[in-house]
This record gives C-alpha cells, structure tokens and sequence, in this order.
C-alpha cells in the first residue's frame, strides 16, 4: 500500500491505494508505558496491587521495576513507576451531552435508535447524524466529539484502568467530519485513536478536525499533535 501526502497550512490531505489501515503502535506502547503513583502513609505495594492491578500478585513485579527492598514499608513521597499492561482495565461509556435533528444509534447491527441527552454509549455502538444534525459526545476522560452533520462514528474499544487512572479509546469515523478536543482538563492520561477508512489518528492532550471521505482522510491541528497513519508511513501534524 502507498500513500501520498500533501500539506497545505494546516491541512494533511492523505491518499491511499487501498483503503484498509495500517496496524498502529498502540498497542505495543502499552506494554512499555509507565503510570507514575506517589506513595502515601500507609500504602504497602500489597494493598496497591489490591487496588489497581488486574492480578493482585504482580504486586512482585512492580517491586522488581522500582527495586522496593520491603513491599510492606513503603516511603510516603516515594514514586513509583507501574506498567500500564498490569492495570486493572474496566469498561467505560461514552455520554450523549447535547444532539440536534435526527441523530441515532445502534448497538451491534441492532434496530437503529433515537438518540436522547445523557444517553450513555458502550463499546460496541454506533452513532449516526442525518441530514442537518449534530451530536456532541463526552468520553469518560472529558475528552469531547463534536459530529458533523452526515456522520457515522463507531465505539469500537472504551476503557479505563484501575477506576479512571488512564482511560483508553478506539473510535472508527466511517465517514463525515468530527471536532475533537482531547483531555481538556489533563485529570489523568488519556489516548485516543480515531480510525477512518483511509488512516489512523493517534493523540494525546491535542485538539483537531478529521474527516472521512471513502478513501480520503483530512485532518486539520488546531492545538497540539496529531499522529496520521497509513500504508506503513505516517506524519505528525502540529501547531
């Protein structure tokens, strides 16, 4: 597969032979990403391994990473790092925050459905904006998802980890345009992959525009970086 890729201002205009994605790096960056905790009086690498972590016994590896001589006789103030992989990962919604005109969803390929404020959307769904509509969607980090009129956006993967320390999203934009601010309040470490059937957004703490036309992709940064992706190559994108 190969993609050409014509910059104008702030527009990346990218074109691809084919129009399946790339694998992204994503989820090989997981495995290596840190999540930074500071220690408080009383903490025992036991009773953080009860809290955060998916398996209570890798409480050991996380005393090999930071070399914790006594995993019972922590020192407040200490930070520890800890490996995302090892979190506890638990689903996460998507909130409908404000939709105008004829907006929808579906779980699955369920029954279409009207859309309501305050609706909450699991992995899995898809929402679609009609002629002249639009819907505004929260995702659990605060990260926001205006939908153009014309769109179709699917959930494909909504998660947090260990109760909203780092939350995760994987969204697929078949087509149309969306708005997207990032984390705006940065309360905890967030990424974002947006896919459309010509590229792969990855982002981190950043606000943009991406659009999807069959094979045509276009994004435009307004603040921050964004990741394109596509036919083995990528560019980043920022202002």
């Amino acid at each position: 597969m190969r993609f050409r890729v014509w910059k104008r201002g702030l527009w990346l205009v990218c074109f691809v032979v084919a129009s399946s994605v790339a694998a992204g790096s994503g989820g090989r960056n997981e495995g290596t990403s840190v999540w930074r905790y500071t220690v408080r009086p009383g903490d025992t690498l036991i009773a953080l391994a009860e809290r955060y972590l998916g398996e209570v016994g890798q409480w050991k590896v996380v005393q090999e990473l930071n070399d914790v001589e006594d995993p019972y006789r922590l020192l407040p103030g200490t930070v520890l790092r800890i490996p995302v992989a090892l979190l506890r990962r638990v689903p996460a919604v998507a909130t409908i925050e404000v939709s105008s005109g004829a907006v929808r969803w579906r779980r699955g390929g369920g029954e279409w459905q009207p859309v309501a404020r305050g609706q909450r959307l699991t992995a899995g769904s898809t929402l679609q904006t009609l002629d002249d509509a639009s819907a505004l969607v929260r995702l659990a980090d605060g990260s926001t998802l205006l939908l153009s009129p014309n769109s179709q956006l699917e959930f494909e993967s909504l998660a947090a980890y260990a109760g909203g320390v780092k939350n995760d999203a994987r969204l697929r934009l078949q087509r149309g345009q969306s708005e997207v601010l990032v984390n705006p309040a940065r309360r905890a470490p967030a990424r974002l992959q947006i896919q459309t059937p010509a590229a792969q957004a990855v982002v981190r703490g950043t606000y943009f525009r991406l659009s999807a036309e069959d094979e045509l992709t276009r994004e435009e940064t307004l603040r921050g970086l964004v990741h394109v992706q596509a036919g083995g190559g990528g560019v980043g994108v920022g202002r």
